[in-house]
């Protein structure tokens, strides 16, 4: 009688249904754990292309509109001006903590435009490169 009122009476879970649904749990978190550090990794790089790319348009702006910036420039192409730091030209150019631009550039003789490579440095990591552009710039040099 007491094993008939065992084997019906089942209000809750055995010793070995919860452990096989620990190892089960363990597994899923076993193989999903490696995937947050490199969502974490992306999540940095995809922030720093974001203000890298906000300083390349902020950089191409003032490029634009401050025609003093091609006097640092070799005055005919191939050969590349050595490259140069804005911040160094002018206090006018203010641009994100961290980061910093390094722009060469060359006029081409037969465009009448300047080519002008522009790089997105980390201040931290200077040897890392975030953003490269190339760009055309009009203008005359200031003699």
């Amino acid at each position: 009688m007491l094993i008939k009122k065992w084997i019906v009476n089942r209000d809750g879970f055995t010793l070995i249904e919860i452990i096989a649904s620990i190892a089960l749990l363990s597994m899923v978190i076993a193989i999903f754990l490696p995937i947050f550090p490199q969502i974490i990794n992306w999540t940095n790089q995809s922030e720093g292309q974001l203000k890298s790319g906000n300083l390349m348009d902020q950089v191409i702006f003032d490029l634009e509109n401050h025609s003093n910036i091609h006097t640092n420039f070799n005055t005919s192409c191939p050969a590349m001006s050595d490259p140069f730091d804005v911040r160094n030209i002018s206090n006018e150019f203010i641009y994100l903590e961290g980061y910093y631009p390094v722009i060469r550039g060359c006029k081409e003789e037969e465009l009448d435009l300047y080519r002008t490579q522009i790089q997105i440095h980390q201040t931290d990591d200077p040897g890392r490169i975030f953003s490269d552009t190339y760009i055309y710039l009009e203008g005359e040099l200031d003699e």
